[in-house]
């Protein structure tokens, strides 16, 4: 198992996924992919209410988001693991299985969000 992809979705659990993502790629010594996939309707949705959706406002959520993965990239890397990271837009399954296929990865990691019982 030599390349792990990992869907990133920046949760609660993110730690958790580092940290399994590290022992993982570490014990096979494995190059890893950090994927983010967004659609545009998503990144309207995080703008203030009173925020008209412009294209200048969707590129600033882009580049947090992308910050955002690459500081989880680097937190990979200082554990000495070869680590790229990509922000897609669009279908986030069809997003993850294109780049898994240009990635040739080994496996796919992904963790479930939790389920809320009220």
């Amino acid at each position: 198992m030599k390349k792990i992809l990992v869907a990133i979705d920046f949760t609660e659990d993110i730690e958790l996924v580092l940290e399994y993502t590290k022992k993982i790629a570490k014990a096979f010594k494995s190059e890893v992919c950090l994927v983010h996939s967004e659609s545009v309707e998503n990144f309207i949705t995080t703008l203030e209410p009173d925020q008209i959706p412009t294209y200048e406002l969707i590129e600033q959520q882009k580049k947090m988001i992308s910050k955002k993965l690459d500081e989880l990239k680097k937190n990979i890397e200082q554990a000495n693991i070869k680590t790229i990271s990509v922000l897609m837009e669009g279908p986030t399954i069809d997003n993850i299985l294109r780049e898994a296929e240009e990635f040739k990865a080994d496996l796919i990691i992904e963790f479930p969000k939790k389920e809320r019982r009220f």
